[in-house]
């Protein structure tokens, strides 16, 4: 994966592989590394993107169990689930507009 500034990658456009020791490799638009996703421009709209709907089916998910839980266990469950899913990788995310 190239990073760099939307002028520089529209440049670098045309490469698609990158020689490293006798190996070709092939460039990606972004990629995954510690549960967080990089894209080149670091504009994170994929992990964002990801992490909403990761939170969004854990939430939906607890729909079968709703009725087995009372209403306060149900909600810090909820709140449990969706705050550990935000707070991953949070410090990667400081600073980034």
């Amino acid at each position: 994966m190239m990073i760099s500034t939307p002028s520089q990658l529209c440049a670098a456009s045309t490469v698609n592989t990158v020689a490293v020791a006798d190996a070709n490799l092939t460039l990606s638009s972004k990629l995954k590394s510690l549960g967080v996703i990089l894209d080149s421009r670091l504009s994170f709209d994929a992990h964002v993107a990801t992490v909403c709907k990761t939170c969004n089916y854990h939430i939906w998910a607890l729909r079968h169990i709703r009725r087995l839980l009372a209403l306060d266990v149900a909600q810090t469950l909820a709140c449990s689930i969706v705050g550990a899913r935000l707070d991953y990788c949070n410090s990667a995310l400081y600073g980034a507009l």
